[in-house]
Order: C-alpha cells, then sequence, then structure tokens
C-alpha cells in the first residue's frame, strides 16, 4: 500500500511539474519583429495567414486577463502585444501595397470576415488594430 501511494505521488509530481513548464516556456516565448525588407508575401492566400496568425497571437496572449487593468500590469504581455500589432501593420500595409482589392475578395485561401471577426473581438478587449 505504501509503495502505491508513494508511486502516485511521484507520478502526480511528474504530471505538475511538466505541464507548469510547458505553460512558462509559451508565455515567455517572444514574437519576432517583421521587417519591411524581410516580408515578401506570394499571394494573397500568404497575406490572409499571416494577418490571422498576428491578429490570434494578439487575441490569445489578451484573453490570458480578466480585464484591461490585470493585461497592463504585465509588462511582457503589454510589449509582445505592441510588437505584434506593429508586426499586423506591416502585413496589412504591404499586402495592401501589393494585392490592393484581391484582398477583400473571400476565396479559399482568403478570409477576410475571419480577420474582421478577430478585429472586433480585440477591439472589444481594449485592443486597437487600426
Amino acid at each position: 500500500m505504501k509503495i502505491k501511494n508513494i508511486i502516485n505521488i511521484i507520478l502526480l509530481l511528474i504530471v505538475v511539474s511538466c505541464s507548469k513548464k510547458i505553460s512558462e516556456k509559451q508565455i515567455a516565448t517572444k514574437p519576432q519583429l517583421l521587417t519591411i525588407d524581410a516580408y515578401e508575401p506570394a499571394s494573397v492566400c500568404d497575406c490572409s495567414d499571416d494577418g490571422i496568425k498576428a491578429l490570434n497571437d494578439i487575441l490569445d496572449i489578451r484573453q490570458r486577463y480578466d480585464n484591461t487593468e490585470g493585461f497592463n500590469k504585465d509588462a511582457n504581455a503589454v510589449q509582445n502585444v505592441s510588437l505584434l500589432k506593429g508586426n499586423w501593420v506591416l502585413i496589412r500595409n504591404k499586402c495592401l501595397q501589393k494585392f490592393a482589392s484581391r484582398l477583400f475578395n473571400p476565396s479559399d485561401c482568403n478570409n477576410p470576415d475571419k480577420i474582421h471577426t478577430i478585429r472586433g473581438q480585440l477591439d472589444l478587449l481594449g485592443i486597437s488594430t487600426s
């Protein structure tokens, strides 16, 4: 009986320590800054995918907090969101320059409505992406 209890405790400690390391790693990962020279979308699909990813990354960070005050107290989260917002602006501007009105035509790989929806969610959470 004692051996069974000891094994259960060891397994519990392993599970708890592993899950904590994963969540700390996810939170500590800093987004990469895009540069205008390095970002070259090959298609409208790339623009849509990259834009949705940038906006979803911002949304994921912001949704970790119950309110704007809690978010604003975490300097790391604010900095990461600021960097991702910069990436979003760069993606949007570069794609508009390159593909213009084609960005507004929905297709299998281009979903402007999804981008609009995510931006609306961010607006409701106090994050402006304009």
